[in-house]
């Protein structure tokens, strides 16, 4: 019998918990239940209990100080986090802070919250005396360039975490261009990542165990596709929610991004806890390095999660590490030594450095540096690990002092030409600070920006909480009194549901209102064919069956948040389709450069609008159709009209019913340019149409 001790306040989530448990048989299942924190914590100090479920909001503590203050008085008991937001980020921070699982409210019964438990005990179980604890952390691995050996740092290190903490470990190839891990390291099964990611949210360990391949104890291997003819890059919802199934079930991910930055590698960045810039000592790797590093610290990445590897470091190197590091603005992890042979003996056969080599002992330093644990054995000279605060040097790299001899030898020569030819002159700081005017201005932003993510909580978890209570106890009724109902009552209990489901819509709209401007990422450039691309396919089976077909002219780059942009096109291109009529739909894309901005324009063939009703649309909850004739809650042209008004722009339609629609939004961006055409346009009337492809 597994002893659960249940955290929970809410008297509907209680019973609704102890339902699910108390309707499956044979449930080897026993909840002891205690509605505060320090209940728990004292009940935990005199009991003894396989795992606890933790709910995050309780009358005497909230937030994750709940689940730190729960680890901190059941270190050994596996802590399973409750709550009613199916949020990602606070997911990560939960386990982060020292919890197994994270279950979502009425999204799960009683066997799945059995196997949680279960499979939650295991992994508690399977840590050793000693061993450092399971992390749950991501690592991305991105090459400055082809042939930096991006994939071979992924492999060794993957490989090495696995050996030294006996945890388990996924080695992920991302690089969907020329991604050889599966290669490499033997993989054997047939799937990749982009039916992973088409599973990505219906995944369970049973279909996962098909998906990988198991090549060395602890260590799996999720591999690239062979070819992406015919197929489109999965979305970034998708890959969300796959990297999240990774790391509720992994100790360790270890991600092959593949080479240099595209909008695909950027959206997989913010779901990873630390990412390796590979580069090598030369000119063209550093110049290529140094663009990544600006171009992410530019966007607002932060700079702490970002850390660069030196493959391929001769013994006696022109520049060092500080002097790398000096180039980058970021700093050096590893310095790894020049192994010519065993690098052939990995690209031909797939053979890792023995641990015992001069370069597989280098990644077992960085492995173990990671882990949190101490190597044995002295550090070579020329090798660095630092992961404290970038800007501040590495204790195996400090600069000579001032006036030595090593400082001005060729090594600092060396690094003068190089920032030289790379053109980075070293800026003086700015000695003026912001003005007091300025500082009240920051103040009220943080305060506005601190309400509104109060309210997005608020909405999400706390309106949503009786919402869900009342969804779960009218079903479980009629499960009880099914064979009692008569037609009449049947049909009340589908108008509750559905009611409660509208309701959940419109407390998610508001939400992702919410968030626009509080949650929004910092611009960057972003392609906007590759937005829309992205946007269509997660449309693309809609759009095949409704036999669209989708069109536009060469889109142009702009700077701007690519998340929410391809937002846009996704709101538009279902806007769409929700509103076509009886022809075949057809929608074009275009762009125009109008003055100091971009002017779009998404046309199609639908059922238009009347336009007395051109502005109402982009209130909130605002529909011009019943939910019969037409789904929708009345929130997408909203936050559209949100997210274009946070990048300077304004959006409007001009229609008439029974004429399609046209929508307008501009984008200010002086300095855009237009992106390269792409290989599949043909021309058309004097313009560039291309063709959308959309899977069946």
């Amino acid at each position: 019998m597994r002893r659960t001790l249940l955290v929970e306040d809410n008297e509907g989530d209680l019973r609704l918990i102890q339902a699910a448990v108390e309707e499956v048989q044979d449930l080897d299942l026993e909840l002891c239940h205690v509605s505060r924190l320090s209940d728990a914590v004292s009940g935990a100090g005199r009991e003894k209990f396989d795992a606890v479920l933790l709910d995050l909001n309780l009358p005497d503590s909230q937030g994750m100080n709940t689940v730190r203050q729960m680890r901190q008085a059941a270190p050994d008991v596996p802590i399973l986090v409750l709550t009613g937001l199916d949020d990602e980020d606070m997911a990560v921070r939960a386990l982060q802070n020292g919890a197994q699982d994270y279950l979502v409210k009425g999204q799960f019964d009683g066997p799945q919250l059995a196997r949680a438990i279960g499979r939650a005990r295991a992994r508690s179980d399977a840590a050793k005396p000693g061993q450092a604890e399971a992390a749950h952390k991501l690592i991305g691995v991105l090459g400055a360039k082809g042939g930096c050996g991006v994939t071979t740092v992924a492999c060794h290190l993957a490989t090495e975490l696995s050996r030294q903490t006996s945890a388990k470990t996924l080695l992920a190839d991302f690089d969907l261009v020329a991604g050889t891990v599966g290669f490499l390291m033997k993989a054997t099964s047939q799937h990749s990542v982009l039916e992973a990611a088409d599973m990505a949210g219906q995944l369970d360990l049973s279909s996962w165990r098909k998906l990988v391949s198991n090549v060395r104890p602890n260590l799996d291997i999720l591999t690239a596709p062979v070819t992406l003819a015919g197929r489109i890059a999965p979305r970034q919802e998708r890959l969300a929610h796959l990297l999240k199934f990774v790391r509720l079930n992994y100790c360790w991910g270890v991600v092959d991004l593949g080479r240099g930055l595209s909008e695909f590698t950027t959206g997989l960045l913010d779901h990873l806890d630390l990412t390796f810039i590979v580069i090598t000592p030369d000119v063209l790797a550093l110049a290529r390095g140094k663009q990544i590093a600006e171009t992410l610290l530019a966007s607002g990445f932060p700079a702490e999660n970002l850390r660069v590897i030196v493959n391929r470091m001769p013994e006696s190197p022109q520049l060092t590490t500080r002097q790398i590091e000096s180039v980058l603005n970021l700093p050096v992890g590893a310095a790894l030594p020049y192994g010519p042979e065993q690098a052939a003996a990995f690209t031909v056969e797939g053979k890792l450095a023995s641990p015992h080599s001069a370069l597989g002992g280098q990644f077992a330093l960085v492995a173990a540096r990671l882990a949190g644990l101490e190597p044995a054995g002295p550090k070579r000279r020329w090798f660095s690990f630092w992961s404290g605060p970038a800007g501040v040097p590495p204790e195996a790299s400090e600069a000579p002092e001032k006036g030595s001899a090593a400082e001005a030898g060729p090594a600092r020569a060396a690094a003068d030409r190089l920032h030289a030819r790379l053109d980075t002159p070293r800026a003086a700081p700015d000695e003026t600070g912001p003005s007091p005017a300025a500082h009240q201005l920051n103040r009220e932003l943080a305060r506005a920006k601190a309400d509104l993510e109060k309210f997005a909580c608020v909405a999400g978890h706390d309106l949503r909480e009786p919402a869900r209570v009342i969804a779960v106890s009218v079903q479980m009724l009629e499960r009880r009194v099914k064979d009692k109902l008569d037609a009449a009552a049947k049909e009340m209990v589908a108008t509750a549901l559905d009611g409660v489901a509208q309701m959940l819509e419109r407390l998610d709209g508001l939400v992702q209102f919410s968030r626009v401007n509080s949650r929004g990422a910092e611009f960057q450039p972003v392609r906007c064919q590759e937005a829309l691309a992205q946007a269509l396919s997660g449309l693309d089976q809609a759009m095949a069956h409704a036999g669209a077909v989708v069109t536009h002219d060469a889109l142009p780059d702009i700077h701007g948040d690519g998340a929410q942009i391809q937002t846009v096109f996704h709101t538009l291109l279902a806007n769409a389709l929700t509103y076509r009529s009886e022809e075949a739909l057809r929608v074009h894309v275009q762009a125009e450069r109008s003055g100091g901005e971009w002017a779009f324009a998404v046309r199609d063939n639908g059922i238009g609008i009347a336009p007395q009703y051109a502005e109402r649309i982009f209130d909130i909850f605002q529909r011009l159709h019943t939910r019969a004739e037409r789904p929708g809650a009345g929130v997408g042209l909203a936050v559209t009209k949100r997210i274009v008004e946070r990048h300077g722009g304004r959006i409007w339609v001009e229609s008439e019913p029974g004429k399609g629609a046209t929508f307008f939004f501009n984008i200010p961006d002086p300095g855009a340019v237009f992106a390269a055409q792409p290989v599949t346009a043909s021309k058309v009337a004097g313009s560039t149409k291309v063709e959308m492809p959309c899977r069946s």
